[in-house]
């Protein structure tokens, strides 16, 4: 559930996103993958366990960030994409690009 984290709407509200989401993702066994600690397995019991992961890891970071921002990682296929795309935007120098976007 997603409803107490605070939505990444700008730079001032990453550092809390990122925190809550990181909770979230591990609570749910998700951080590994997030990360991409993991890869997605071969055995097809396995990979089933690992994309309903991976989509409710997607499903956490879709509905925590700024509508405004989806548009960034609408060609994203993994949470491990969407979220890496997110920080990159929002971590050290690349604040300045994200809010020249907005």
């Amino acid at each position: 559930d997603v409803s107490g984290v605070e939505k990444l709407v700008n730079c001032t509200s990453f550092p809390a996103w990122k925190l809550q989401t990181t909770v979230i993702f591990k609570s749910i066994n998700a951080y590994d993958i997030v990360t991409c600690k993991t890869e997605e397995p071969k055995d097809p019991k396995e990979k089933a366990t690992w994309l309903k992961r991976d989509a409710d890891a997607q499903r956490v970071i879709c509905t925590s960030i700024d509508r405004k921002f989806l548009n960034l990682i609408l060609n994203c296929s993994t949470s491990h994409e969407m979220y890496s795309k997110i920080c990159s935007l929002f971590e050290g120098e690349s604040e300045l690009k994200v809010q020249d976007l907005y």
